[in-house]
């Protein structure tokens, strides 16, 4: 048996791909699944660049992440086949607004992209409200990025949870793990918060941010580094938005739904661990959207949701297996980018699980 702990999307996706090679496999979410920083994530497709990736293998992690977001297509298509159930994935493009002030940054973001091999196109004003009229006429310039593409987390979440369900997955909800079992140098299941234990061959650790609170944790996993964010959501016409692209501004995104929903996001408040929706956050993002989309002020107000993404102090994900446990395998700090990561990650801590010798390109 296959023993996943956390529910969210780097859980699931790769509790799914174990249980399809016919493992069986229960996940473990101390809340809700998909109910924690996945729930709340804009869920847009963006490889990094240069500058947003650091370190010696700064350049192999964005080859990795390019690659994982050509898979999104072919991962969207085998998972709505399973389960019939849609999940919203978009494929319109991000255009990066620039007001007077910005513009000079701007056209360096762009002119490094394309020296990067990014398609990417930079538009005047006229050609920004070209593509999107109801933008303010503040905006002096963009460049449109026609690859970046978008997915509703939530309901990616529960497909897959569907998915793993029909497969005769056990998804535990409610069941905080408290600590790892490991006897003689093997990671051997974990331990709930009221005793329970839970036997296992192999262990997947997916948790978030808090994981680092489990007993019998390795010391080889990098300490944990929570960045708090708050999303709003705005409600506009499904059937005429007022942008049908991610527009993604100086302070933040505006993520069209395609129920009509408009995501305003998102704040980063790194070591901020408040349990709610703070308002300071909740102007500053308001601000930020009617300034880029003055139309957005008649918009009716839907929700004001957090989360902690799961980064680590590294600044880099920790998907491997365990050098000091074995059975253990680690899918680990996505931070912002579990969504983009998740078609390549799953499958390579899959293999892993599933003692494949070479894990998934």
């Amino acid at each position: 048996m296959i023993l996943v702990i956390g529910g969210g999307v780097a859980g699931l996706a790769a509790a799914w791909r174990c249980a399809q090679a016919g493992a069986a496999v229960t996940v473990l979410e101390a809340d809700r699944v998909g109910g924690a920083a996945s729930r709340v994530a804009a869920g847009y497709i963006e490889p990094g660049v240069p500058e947003t990736r650091m370190g010696e293998d700064a350049q192999a992690l964005i080859d990795d992440e390019w690659t994982s977001a050509r898979q999104w297509p072919a991962f969207v298509e085998e998972l709505v086949a399973e389960t019939g159930l849609d999940v919203d994935f978009r494929t319109d493009g991000q255009l990066r607004i620039a007001y007077a002030e910005d513009v000079p940054a701007a056209r360096a973001d762009h002119d490094r992209r394309v020296a990067a091999g990014w398609q990417a196109e930079w538009l005047d004003a006229a050609g920004v409200r070209a593509l999107e009229p109801a933008l303010s006429p503040e905006i002096e310039g963009g460049c449109f990025l026609p690859r970046i593409c978008w997915v509703d987390g939530r309901l990616l979440c529960a497909a897959l949870a569907e998915a793993l369900r029909r497969r005769g997955a056990i998804l535990r909800e409610g069941a905080r793990a408290r600590g790892l079992i490991v006897e003689g140098g093997a990671c051997r299941g974990a331990v709930l918060e009221d005793g329970e234990a839970l036997r296992a061959d192999r262990v997947i650790l997916a948790g978030g941010w808090a994981r680092g609170a489990l007993q019998a944790l390795p010391q080889e996993v990098p300490a944990a580094a929570p960045v708090r964010g708050v999303i709003l959501a705005l409600g506009m016409a499904p059937e005429a938005p007022l942008i049908r692209r991610i527009v993604r501004t100086p302070a933040g995104p505006l993520v069209p739904r395609s129920d009509g929903r408009l995501l305003v996001g998102v704040t980063r408040s790194p070591g901020d661990t408040r349990g709610f929706a703070d308002a300071g956050a909740v102007a500053a993002l308001l601000e930020n959207g009617f300034r880029a989309l003055p139309g957005a002020r008649a918009l009716p107000f839907l929700e004001a949701a957090w989360g902690i993404r799961p980064y680590l102090e590294t600044d880099a994900p920790f998907a491997q297996a365990s050098a000091e446990a074995a059975g253990l395998i680690y899918s680990l700090g996505y931070g912002a980018d579990g969504y983009l990561r998740a078609p390549l990650w799953s499958r390579r801590a899959a293999d892993l699980a599933l003692g494949r010798n070479a894990p998934s390109a």
